[in-house]
């Protein structure tokens, strides 16, 4: 009878010890595995970074009061040399995506940044970013955004003028080779045609203010009789081309200008 009740004690004390080790391990389970989950689950990262907790480290990621607001360059950015440029990261910004009031802004008259005229027609586009294939025409203007000398050492091509980033008057931004411009002003440089009704409404409003623009506004609107795209008159195409002669003079003649609505 010993013997049967020492087997049972064993027995059970045998039983004891194994729901405790299993106890143990399912404990050990449920505290280890989320704290790994949370450590390597990118979007609960993500939340704690952009969320609305204390830390010095989140208010540093998501604090963007500091930031200064953007502004039209007037002066040259450092380091340019006989080209006088906007700074790069406005370039950046700039030929992103099209800002034809700020184009405008940038092409008037008094703006230091330097000015170079096509030497022939070309077929450009613009090598940094997102960009349109168009055609610029002899003696066309453009603004000069960035400029890269020839190489001075490795491969170096005899006859090399470097390379300029530009934007045209429309406010699209192209990459021309230094041998196809000249800094040269021809007699009646030419301008990339403007679309009135891209401006901001102020921007419109200035260039009413002027005669000239308005008169031909107005005969545009005859002439148009409304029509912004799609197939056109040639009597349309003659008075669309006579507004963007006007706006052109006038920009170039130091109109006053609205602030642009939009900026880089």
């Amino acid at each position: 009878m010993k013997g049967v009740a020492v087997a049972v004690v064993a027995s059970a004390l045998e039983i004891l010890a194994c729901a405790g080790t299993s106890s143990t391990v399912n404990s050990n389970s449920s505290s280890t595995t989320p704290s790994t989950d949370t450590a390597t689950d990118p979007s609960t990262a993500t939340a704690t970074a952009s969320g609305t907790g204390t830390g010095t480290g989140t208010a540093t990621a998501t604090d963007t009061s500091s930031e200064e607001p953007h502004a039209l360059p007037t002066a040259c950015a450092a380091g340019g040399g006989d080209v006088c440029t906007p700074p790069s990261d406005f370039v950046d910004r700039l030929c992103n995506r099209n800002y034809a009031d700020a184009a405008l802004s940038l092409m008037a008259k008094g703006t230091p940044f330097t000015r170079v005229f096509l030497r022939g027609k070309v077929e450009a586009w613009y090598a940094g970013g997102p960009t349109t294939r168009e055609t610029l025409a002899f003696d066309e203007e453009v603004l000069v955004l960035r400029f890269r000398a020839p190489a001075a050492s490795g491969i170096v091509i005899e006859g090399s003028a470097g390379s300029y980033d530009v934007m045209r008057w429309n406010g699209n931004c192209f990459t021309l080779d230094g041998s196809q411009v000249t800094t040269k002003r021809p007699p009646r440089p030419k301008a990339a045609p403007l679309s009135f009704y891209k401006f901001g409404e102020k921007m419109q409003s200035a260039l009413l203010a002027n005669d000239a623009v308005r008169n031909a506004y107005q005969r545009r609107g005859r002439e148009c009789k409304g029509a912004t795209v799609g197939e056109v008159t040639l009597a349309c195409e003659r008075a669309d081309t006579a507004l963007s002669a006007a706006i052109v003079d006038f920009v170039r003649s130091g109109g006053t200008l609205a602030p642009p609505a939009r900026l880089p």
